[in-house]
Formats: C-alpha cells, structure tokens, sequence
C-alpha cells in the first residue's frame, strides 16, 4: 500500500484559493440578492393614512384588509398626528 504525502500549504497557495473563496461567496449573495428582489417585487402601501410602507407585494392583501390604501399617504407624519 502506497502511502500519499501531504506538503503543507504555504501562502503562496492559500491566498489564491481564499481570495478566489471570497470572491465566489460575494458573487453568489449579490446574484441571491438580485434573484431574490426580482422574484419577490416590492409596493407602497399607506399604512391607517399615517406611515407609507414598501413591503412584498404578497403582504398587500393583508393591509388592504385592515384599511391600508394603496400608494404613498397624502401627508406625513407631522402634519397627521
């Protein structure tokens, strides 16, 4: 039976391969990210006429059945206390 060597790694051979692990992880989050707002679109809701919200298009039905309106409030906080 052959026995196999290891050489330890030096690095000069690590960096490389960490940078390059690095790299791969960040490109896989930001096309995630991407992916993710693509297939979940967001919309502005006026949540009880006071806040405007943007939130997952899915969760529209549940505020319009409270009284939320769709698009952004007609004022702003401070001029509706």
């Amino acid at each position: 039976m052959k026995k196999s060597l290891t050489v330890p790694a030096s690095p000069r051979t690590l960096y490389p391969l960490l940078s390059l692990g690095v790299f791969a992880i960040l490109a896989c989050t930001f096309w995630f990210s991407t992916v993710a707002l693509a297939t979940n679109p967001q919309c502005t809701v006026c949540h009880m006429n006071r806040f405007t919200l943007t939130l997952p298009c899915q969760a529209v039905g549940g505020h319009l059945g409270h009284g939320d309106t769709i698009g952004p409030c007609a004022v702003t906080p401070t001029q509706n206390p």
